[in-house]
């Protein structure tokens, strides 16, 4: 398919809203290599699919060719600090944005921003602000008390298919407000973005061996994350059901395409 390069670029924003990145990196390949544009686009595809390196040469080109108070910039390094967790970088960003304008999506990310600082309530107070400038687009986030999300889980691990509740045996079910720092890989901080709904780490039951020494495996579940990827708490009980046979699928040594494959992606 041949683009014109203004199609291209539109044709590329558009793949990655829909979530297909890798076809939007086929189309911006096409487009002029030091159009500041396709750069910024560029750089939230890799950033899309984990390949962080990638989008800071992307976006070195896009800075060589854009003002520095550029506000579409600004919202592209605010997303590649989040993803290599330099929370404080992207903060400072959204920060600018926000005070420029404040807009619902740059509100919500500045909200992860202090969520993942544990400024809760002024997270909240952030997520109303969003929820009073567009209150159909932008809904409040359903919250349970620890006690309450612990019910949910219990629950559904009650409900686990026969073939999954294997799986967990030795296998720590932890349930955190946010993911942290030390859960990161320093070597590939895109395989941990920071509103990540849940996270297996350990070996797998394909990798495990009696000489296995490491810690026992643990799947996590971050609260606020899933509340905030939740519209109401139907959709939440059902978000924390879905992640967490998610991570149980991990724990059986499927990567992401299986997991997928079995409808849990």
């Amino acid at each position: 398919m041949t683009f014109h390069n203004e199609d291209a670029l539109n044709a590329a924003e558009t793949a990655i809203e829909e979530g297909l990145a890798a076809e939007a990196l086929e189309i911006l390949a096409a487009c002029d290599r030091d159009d500041p544009e396709r750069a910024l686009l560029a750089t939230l595809a890799f950033i899309d699919i984990g390949q962080l390196a990638d989008a800071g040469r992307e976006l070195h080109v896009a800075r060589a060719g854009l003002a520095a108070d550029d506000a579409l910039l600004h919202w592209v390094e605010a997303e590649l600090a989040l993803a290599e967790w330099r929370i404080e970088d992207a903060r400072g960003f959204l920060e600018r944005l926000v005070a420029d304008e404040a807009n619902v999506t740059a509100l919500e990310r500045l909200a992860l921003c202090l969520d993942l600082a544990e400024d809760f309530e002024g997270a909240d107070r952030l997520l109303a602000r969003a929820h009073t400038l567009d209150p159909k687009d932008a809904p409040l986030p359903p919250r349970l008390s620890a006690e309450e999300f612990d019910a949910v889980v219990d629950e559904v691990l009650r409900n686990l298919p026969r073939a999954f509740k294997g799986a967990l045996e030795n296998t720590r079910i932890v349930i955190e407000p946010m993911p942290f720092a030390a859960l990161v890989l320093p070597s590939d901080p895109g395989l941990t973005p920071p509103d990540i709904l849940g996270l297996f780490t350990g070996s797998s039951q394909l990798e495990r061996s009696d000489e296995d020494l490491e810690l026992p495996p643990a799947i996590y579940l971050f609260q606020r994350n899933l509340e905030r990827f939740s519209r109401d708490t139907l959709d939440l009980r059902e978000q924390i059901r879905i992640t967490l046979y998610h991570e149980i699928a991990h724990r059986l040594g499927f990567e992401e395409e299986g997991v997928d494959a079995m409808g849990l992606g």
